[in-house]
């Protein structure tokens, strides 16, 4: 706070302290500092203000605490006061070189703003201290600790003017505090929403680490625009309590509802909650009987009922037991005992009234048919007006159940169709059917999981015959294993193709199969493809020989003639190299990349004299060529 000063003051103008940042600055300055001697131009958030003897301007932002405000002006004055003594001590041409020494000082260095020269701001060091100032606020620290980090950062501003994100921060944090001990204040939350439009104006620099700050910031926005809604409903539903129109104050209670359990309005709007719930049973009731209250309501006779409102007295009894916040017990009683004597009333009327009462218990646990076939005979009855309503609405009920019904029938039936396709084993017509019942509009949220589980098991069907025909028995096997999992149905197609394969395959013996691999693993050798030669040898190996180590495996014949043809491709390539020659030699190279590029050999380990063979040699034969 600014320091006391003595008898030489005058009031601070007001016009001046509502543009230095309103009724929260300090009404005196010193006298020789009196606002008067100054002009003061509004720029946005800028506000400069010029010496009118010495057309000095200082530039400030809305805000700034008038001790900045005083520090500044004294520091102007004392500069000017210190210049002129200078120029009268030395004369003018020791003068000019003083002055030109003074403005090298002070021009030298830092950025300028208006012709104001200020040294760079310390911006690590300052968001350091508005992050602690966050945390502490954040942690629950006491209030002067966390205006302690706030002063140490508008310290490192100094006497400059920008930023000014310690000064919003201050509010927020004092705005905060005052309404947590006083929540009624909440207009402070459009002042809290206006600091935080100040911080988010200006903005953050990118090389240093202001996180929390902006982490703080988001959550505080987001805080006060929900508490000023909430804040806004609650005292709008106080102001009109009592004085609502009809319907309003279902939509006044709607409203309320949505003030979340983490505000601090919450228990309040649920306080106001029950004082509505009490307005609006009370409106109900005097739909029925002008001044009828819950106060009066225990003194109901039976005089006061006729056939023609019995219904509604029944119906809004229901709505004010359904209410959640209507808990007075007496009241309560006082309503059942009211349902109970209107139903015994009704009852004793005439059986069409009989046959409506039963057709509304139907209705209850939508039970349409039989609600219907008790007032059906009462179609055309109009000697009383509200039951004619009731009986017609019946009839809508039930035409549009109907209707309903017709429509699910139809999806059904269409569903069914495509089962049946599917079933048959013609999957690609039952995706086309799919498709055509959609389009006719026939909705149901059967139709994208059938679509899926269709295309998925014809795609697995297709890889499963592609595999049977290259004689790939383990992976046929394996698409018919995922079909089976796919599928449930012991009815399917392609079920029952899977379960046949399976089934055969388990009594053939894996000899046979072994037997096909190798067999097809020959055409791959014929083809050029001895990759795939190999793998067909493996997989022959796997189905008849459990242990890795046993000699007799089916594909060492297929490893023997790929290994032989290996060793005579890789002998011509020594011929052709020892011929001499450097076309020769390059073309023995060639001939050992292709026995490594096409696995030319059974195996690649270190012991395979082939590959080896191939790899040194190749070596060899490429420095040869390199030193000729």
């Amino acid at each position: 706070p600014p320091k006391e000063v003595g008898k030489d003051t005058l009031p601070f103008k007001d016009k001046y302290a509502k543009m230095m940042g309103g009724e929260e600055v300090s009404t005196t300055l010193p006298a020789k500092f009196d606002p008067a001697h100054y002009q003061v131009e509004m720029h946005g958030q800028r506000i400069i203000v010029t010496d009118r003897e010495s057309r000095q301007a200082i530039e400030l932002y809305r805000g700034t605490p008038d001790a900045a405000i005083l520090e500044r002006l004294i520091e102007e004055r004392r500069r000017r006061e210190r210049r002129n003594l200078i120029l009268g001590l030395l004369g003018g041409g020791v003068a000019l070189i003083v002055l030109v020494v003074l403005a090298a000082a002070i021009f030298s260095g830092g950025d300028k703003k208006r012709g104001t020269v200020r040294p760079r701001l310390n911006e690590k060091a300052y968001y350091e201290q508005l992050n602690r100032a966050v945390k502490a606020y954040d942690d629950g620290e006491d209030m002067s600790k966390v205006y302690a980090f706030i002063a140490k950062a508008e310290k490192l501003v100094g006497k400059r003017t920008y930023p000014t994100k310690h000064i919003q921060l201050k509010e927020i944090f004092r705005y905060r505090s005052e309404l947590a001990g006083n929540p009624e204040e909440g207009l402070k939350w459009g002042q809290i929403l206006d600091d935080v439009e100040k911080i988010k104006d200006e903005e953050f620099p990118d090389n240093v680490d202001a996180g929390r700050v902006k982490d703080f910031i988001k959550r505080v926005e987001e805080e006060a625009r929900a508490e000023k809604l909430y804040w806004t409903r609650l005292e709008e539903a106080r102001n009109n309590l009592g004085r609502y129109k009809p319907g309003e104050e279902e939509n006044a209670l709607r409203r309320l509802r949505e003030i979340d359990a983490a505000s601090m309005y919450y228990n309040e709007a649920q306080q106001m909650i029950t004082k509505l719930a009490v307005d609006i049973a009370n409106g109900l009731l005097r739909q029925i009987k002008e001044g009828m209250t819950l106060d009066n309501l225990k003194d109901v006779k039976e005089e006061d009922l006729e056939m023609r409102t019995v219904d509604v007295w029944i119906d809004i009894v229901d709505k004010m037991l359904k209410n959640t916040y209507f808990r007075n017990g007496e009241d309560k009683e006082a309503l059942k005992d009211l349902k109970f004597m209107c139903e015994t009333f009704r009852n004793t009327e005439q059986n069409k009234d009989e046959a409506v009462r039963l057709a509304r218990e139907h209705l209850e646990k939508d039970e349409i048919v039989e609600a219907w076939n008790k007032v059906k005979y009462l179609e055309n009855d109009t000697t009383d007006e509200a039951r004619h309503l009731f009986v017609q609405g019946v009839k809508k009920d039930y035409e549009r159940y109907l209707a309903e019904l017709e429509a699910r029938q139809k999806v059904q039936e269409a569903i069914d169709e495509v089962i049946k396709a599917y079933n048959t084993g013609k999957a690609e017509e039952a995706l086309e059917l799919i498709k055509k019942y959609k389009d006719e509009g026939l909705a149901s949220d059967e139709w994208l999981t059938l679509q899926n589980k269709i295309s998925r098991v014809i795609e697995v069907y297709k890889d499963a015959v592609a595999a049977e025909k290259i004689n790939d028995v383990l992976l046929a096997k394996q698409k018919y294993e995922n079909i089976i999992e796919l599928e449930d149905s012991e009815a399917n197609h392609y079920r029952q193709k899977a379960e046949a394969f399976l089934g055969e395959y388990d009594q053939t013996p894996p000899e046979t199969y072994a037997r096909k691999y190798i067999e097809k693993a020959k055409e791959m050798i014929r083809a050029g493809n001895y990759t795939g030669a190999l793998d067909f040898a493996d997989k022959a190996d796997s189905l008849v020989n459990a242990d890795p180590e046993e000699p007799k495996k089916p594909g060492n014949e297929i490893r023997i003639e790929i290994n032989r043809l290996g060793n005579r491709m890789f002998m011509d390539a020594v011929h052709l190299h020892d011929g001499g020659g450097r076309g020769n030699v390059q073309k023995a190279i060639e001939i050992l990349n292709e026995i490594l590029d096409k696995h030319i050999y059974a195996d690649d380990s270190e012991g395979n004299s082939t590959a080896n063979a191939c790899r040194s040699k190749r070596e060899e034969w490429r420095r040869e060529l390199r030193e000729r």
